[in-house]
């Protein structure tokens, strides 16, 4: 194999070059196939009988080009009386001596009861390239558009792929890997032995709404600056919390302590009996339980904004709570009372 380069400016003709080293300055800009944006990309569309169109279009293969501005018809050959057979629309780059030309045309199938697609012709100087096969059936008059299967932008005749659509696929690779590694690493952690147990409890958990999805709550402040070292699990994070206990947050105290997880979980409920009453207790069930009892804040949203109540939240368990009030009956009783709740505590398991 030799080396080869250019241009030169000929000089007494030494400096000559053939179609293919003038063609080869493309490789590796374009590849072989069908330029999707120009013209018809050369459809193919059943017209009247076995007549059928080619659209206009450009296209680039064996390192030579073919310019189609305007529709050409071929018609299909005469159908057998029984049989159906495939016939293709091809597009053929033909480099021998004595043609040395492209062409457009139609290569007819056989006739069978199961029918296959014609074999098309790929040798050192021939190669053809197919727009589409095109059923014809035992009998046939006319063919449809649904008799048609599209070849263009498949593997056997492909859309054209330039400087804008070339990417590095072994560095797009390496990231997917990179990132699928990280992925299984965190699922090894995550799955206990019941995988697909923890795994739909994790599916209910997110259905449910519960905070345990990135961005991470980063609550803890450390000599002014946010601890980072706790920032990038999935699962939310207090970095820090004061009182006795780092799993159980219902002991009082003011040692800072770290907590090993988190679950963060909302909601808001609604009472009403229908008459006045001037007291009232609503049950709140946790969507998913804690493993201690949480710290639960809730904030009033009621319809009767002007009645002065008393309220509290009574915790009754790690499952729920129970959200008690009473009207201070200067102003009467009430018939409804809506509320959110906002609940923080230690999770029941670390995922």
């Amino acid at each position: 194999m030799s080396l080869t380069y250019g241009f030169f400016n000929s000089v007494d003709g030494d400096r000559m070059y053939n179609a293919i080293q003038v063609s080869s300055i493309f490789d590796g800009i374009i590849e072989d196939g069908i330029f999707g944006s120009i013209g018809d990309a050369f459809q193919v569309l059943a017209t009247t009988g076995l007549g059928t169109s080619i659209g206009t279009g450009r296209a680039w293969f064996n390192h030579t080009w073919t310019y189609n501005d305007s529709v050409i018809p071929i018609v299909l050959d005469g159908s057998d009386p029984i049989l159906p057979r495939y016939d293709a629309i091809i597009l053929e780059v033909d480099e021998s001596v004595g043609v040395r030309a492209n062409s457009i045309k139609k290569v007819t199938g056989t006739p069978a009861t199961t029918p296959t697609y014609p074999t098309l012709t790929n040798t050192a100087y021939v190669h053809q390239y197919p727009f589409a096969y095109i059923l014809v059936n035992g009998g046939a008059t006319s063919i449809t558009q649904a008799s048609i299967t599209n070849m263009i932008g498949q593997t056997a005749c492909p859309f054209v792929t330039g400087p804008l659509s070339v990417i590095s696929t072994n560095d797009l690779v390496a990231q997917w890997e990179e990132e699928f590694n990280l992925w299984f690493d965190q699922m090894q952690d995550q799955l206990s032995e019941d995988a697909a147990g923890n795994l739909q409890i994790q599916i209910n958990t997110h259905n449910h709404g519960e905070v345990t999805s990135t961005p991470v709550i980063a609550a803890g402040i450390a000599n002014g600056a946010v601890d980072y070292t706790k920032v990038g699990s999935r699962i939310p994070t207090l970095l820090y919390r004061q009182g006795s206990s780092a799993t159980d947050w219902a002991e009082a105290g003011s040692p800072t302590q770290i907590p090993e997880t988190v679950r963060i979980q909302v909601g808001s409920m609604h009472w009403g009996s229908g008459t006045p009453e001037s007291s009232g207790t609503i049950d709140v069930t946790y969507p998913m339980p804690y493993s201690q009892p949480p710290l639960v804040f809730v904030q009033y949203v009621g319809a009767d904004t002007q009645k002065n109540f008393c309220d509290g939240v009574r915790v009754a368990d790690r499952l729920g709570f129970t959200y008690e009030w009473k009207t201070s009956g200067l102003n009467g009783d009430i018939t409804s009372l809506d509320f959110s709740w906002f609940a923080i505590g230690p999770e029941l398991s670390a995922y």
